[in-house]
């Protein structure tokens, strides 16, 4: 049973239609336990049961040694569909997925490549939510992703209930360092033109980290004031901030 989906797979990738990748979609990108679990088909059948189309990007699987320690699985999972409510849907089912079956030892990260410029888009991670087992859920934003990202995303995304969304103009950078988190979002920005996305990242976050160039930190600072979310930066104070307070 917990092989079910091969064939299914199989049939679908015969006859699908084959998106674009600037098609409206999320990357999936799930580490644990995915087989002996049964993970892995509940993922499908909530992609299936939503009517999402799928591509698989990587599925990596290493057999199970008697008296070894188990390996994790690895599994890249591109998913499409032109209405944000389904693919909030199926992020949010995906999630609980992982919360709930404790023997997958499962970590998420995801890419979405959907351009928010709107709170009132319902993409949201959302700050202050609580998690379907009683606990605060946080997001933590991290502008940049140069090489001290990786070992922050890491320390701050040690637990499963707190998301590190990483922000960087490359969708590659962005979700390598968001593997570093158990709950990685990565999404494309470009800080020489911050214009409304900025602050639609920071209205979902309770946290920013700039890593960014200093001389980019005052924007973010100002758009941090308007909206009363802590900041944190990695440079000296300047004059410009300093004016700020």
């Amino acid at each position: 049973p917990n092989f079910e989906y091969i064939s299914a797979l199989m049939e679908r990738t015969a006859k699908a239609v084959h998106h674009a990748i600037r098609d409206p979609h999320i990357l999936l990108r799930i580490q644990g336990h995915l087989f002996d679990s049964g993970l892995i088909n509940q993922i499908l059948d909530v992609i299936e049961g939503l009517d999402c189309h799928f591509e698989v990007e990587e599925c990596n699987v290493t057999p199970s040694i008697s008296g070894a320690a188990r390996v994790k699985s690895t599994l890249m999972i591109r998913v499409f569909s032109d209405d944000d409510d389904t693919l909030n849907n199926v992020l949010k089912k995906v999630t609980l997925l992982l919360d709930l079956i404790d023997s997958a030892e499962a970590s998420m990260q995801h890419f979405d490549s959907r351009v928010q410029t709107s709170s009132d888009s319902k993409a949201s991670t959302g700050k202050g939510k609580v998690s379907v087992l009683g606990e605060k859920e946080k997001n933590v934003l991290v502008l940049g992703a140069g090489m001290v990202a990786s070992s922050l995303a890491e320390y701050l995304g040690r637990s499963k209930h707190t998301t590190v969304t990483v922000a960087s103009q490359y969708e590659n950078d962005a979700m390598a360092v968001a593997h570093n988190a158990t709950r990685g979002k990565a999404v494309c920005f470009d800080a020489s033109r911050p214009g409304d996305k900025l602050r639609y990242l920071i209205e979902e976050a309770d946290i920013v980290v700039s890593l960014l160039p200093a001389p980019m930190h005052p924007i973010v600072a100002q758009e941090c004031i308007a909206l009363k979310t802590d900041l944190v930066t990695a440079s000296y104070e300047s004059d410009e901030m300093r004016s700020l307070r």
